[in-house]
């Protein structure tokens, strides 16, 4: 009798074994049927580039350029991902960079400003980027105006990166009940930097996506160096019945080792006696 009984209890065990491991398996389907880099119906562009430039006097500078989205996911209130439109100084970096606003991207020319506001709250243009993009957009040409002093200087411009922007629009059966126009949309931009160690973890990162109503995730160059590079990634999402979406960020540090880039964490960067 008792070693009936301890059948019993091993073939229950042996069922609900089997059962977990169908049941995991249905969710490892599920959550690679929902990476949506790779989605059917997704819309790829190049969304921009990262860029190392000069001016005239030789000050050099870098500079996260976006361009134009495709008109076909130009949205009226859900809109895809752009690129952050900024640059600094690498000879002067404070660890924060200077936010640029995009005026107009036409045909591959365009004009940038860094504003601010004077003493009544009004914006001011500070500086202002004109330029034009070669065909390839690898290269540009341009002149920069400091408004207030009135100096200009012309400058060029290199791509080291270029952003690759990945849009996917879809019913919202969730959000369909009180906001019957409202769409599901994933959005990513990120560098396709070519290494693939990098890369793969930039594409971790940005397919990242559990909600139903939107996500909207980047990652961004922020640093470029012969002995550094740093990326900064965000995930944001937001479902349907929630009062705000929410998500995080990530760094991620990179020294060069020979001819790969090897990934740092923050003792790299701290000295310890």
């Amino acid at each position: 009798m008792r070693l009936k009984l301890i059948g019993q209890s091993l073939w229950k065990a042996q069922l609900i074994l089997i059962a977990s491991l169908l049941s995991l398996q249905s969710l490892f389907a599920f959550a690679e049927e929902e990476n949506y880099l790779k989605h059917p119906n997704r819309t790829e562009w190049q969304a921009g580039g990262f860029y190392e430039g000069t001016f005239e006097d030789g000050t050099s500078f870098q500079m996260n350029l976006p361009y134009s989205p495709p008109k076909s996911i130009n949205r009226a209130n859900w809109g895809p991902s752009a690129v952050g439109a900024s640059y600094w100084y690498p000879r002067r970096f404070s660890g924060k960079t200077i936010a640029l606003k995009i005026k107009s991207f036409s045909d591959n020319a365009f004009s940038t400003t860094v504003q601010n506001f004077d003493k009544n709250g009004n914006t001011e243009e500070e500086e202002i980027f004109e330029g034009v993009l070669s065909p390839d957009k690898t290269r540009a040409q341009g002149l920069w105006t400091l408004t207030k002093k009135k100096k200009k200087m012309s400058f060029s411009m290199k791509r080291v990166f270029a952003y690759k922007g990945v849009d996917v629009s879809l019913p919202s059966p969730e959000g369909k009940e009180y906001d019957p126009e409202r769409p599901f949309v994933f959005s990513a931009i990120f560098p396709v930097v070519g290494a693939p160690k990098v890369d793969d973890w930039v594409r971790d990162l940005i397919s990242e996506c559990d909600h139903d109503l939107e996500c909207n995730n980047s990652v961004e160059v922020v640093w470029f160096s012969k002995g550094l590079f740093s990326l900064h990634g965000s995930v944001w999402g937001y479902s349907n019945g929630m009062a705000h979406g929410n998500g995080y960020s990530a760094y991620r540090h990179y020294i060069t080792s020979g001819v790969t880039l090897k990934p740092v964490m923050l003792n790299y960067f701290i000295l310890i006696p």
